[in-house]
């Protein structure tokens, strides 16, 4: 159990996609939970679930990143309840489709505030802590937009995930002296039910009809090219400092592993073909 005695505050993550099955998959792996999301019912009855399923402690809390005071609170439970964060993953954001000349100030706040503002009020809440432990790990969840934009109405969307990338990358440099990593992952199109409120049918059926069409618990880690049910991220490595991880698809997906033969060139990335092929080490490339 890779996380025994650690404790993880997560975000947005009461939902049916990446943030509940990464919660899972930190729980089996023997983490302590604090269990954040803005629905004002769901942290608790999922909370309640992975408690159930896995025998880990996990506290839900109703938290909506865009409120500070609501940040302050859940790392002051998470601490008062475990002690301290050791764990923070930022899976918090939110989308409302709008081409750039048609976008009200409120969407444009509303997608921002949430996506990178969020990120950095929670950022800021745990980092003192993990500073005064000398230990830290932070995964910020950004997206592929982030470095290709799109052109169906997500500029906003786009600018903030970037945004959270530049954010990690500058965590990583000014914590690494402290024991602190910071990395993000960077998903494609990750289905799941919620989907269809925010995206036209069109835009949902289309990674389908390429057979590309991603669960969240095939979002997965890869171990000698066998898929492995665990939440991206979670691992607690020394290594990644300032790191993108981004996964392309069940058919490409790429994924970083510490590689000790050279110390100069400490990551190797693998890229893995589709699940039952066998993986292979394309190119290294070194952490900053």
């Amino acid at each position: 159990m890779r996380l025994k005695n650690k404790v993880a505050l997560l975000t947005a993550a009461a939902g049916a996609g990446i943030g509940q099955a990464t919660a899972m998959a930190m729980a089996r792996e023997g983490a302590s939970i604090v269990l954040t999301d803005a629905h004002p019912k769901r942290p608790f009855s999922v909370a309640e679930k992975i408690q159930e399923e896995t025998g880990a402690e996990c506290l839900g809390m109703q938290c909506d990143v865009n409120d500070l005071g609501q940040v302050k609170a859940a790392v002051r439970a998470a601490e008062e309840r475990f002690g301290r964060v050791d764990i923070l993953f930022n899976n918090a954001g939110i989308n409302r489709l709008a081409r750039v000349e048609e976008m009200t100030d409120e969407v444009w706040e509303l997608v921002i505030n949430t996506c990178l503002r969020g990120t950095f009020y929670t950022c800021r809440a745990v980092l003192p802590g993990m500073i005064e432990r000398r230990f830290g790990r932070i995964v910020n969840v950004a997206s592929i937009a982030g470095h290709l934009g799109l052109a169906d109405g997500q500029a906003h969307y786009a600018a903030a995930k970037a945004g959270i990338m530049a954010l990690t990358r500058c965590i990583a440099a000014e914590n690494a002296p402290h024991g602190i990593t910071a990395n993000t992952i960077a998903p494609g199109f990750i289905y799941n039910e919620f989907l269809a409120r925010i995206y036209p049918e069109k835009e949902i059926s289309r990674p389908v009809r390429h057979g590309r069409k991603l669960h969240a618990l095939t979002l997965s880690c890869y171990d000698g090219g066998a898929p492995r049910e665990k939440g991206l991220g979670i691992r607690p490595t020394p290594f990644a400092r300032g790191l993108t991880i981004q996964p392309l698809g069940r058919e490409r997906t790429w994924s970083l592993r510490p590689s000790c033969k050279d110390s100069s060139r400490p990551w190797a990335l693998t890229w893995s073909s589709p699940i039952g092929s066998p993986s292979r080490t394309d190119a290294t490339t070194t952490g900053s």
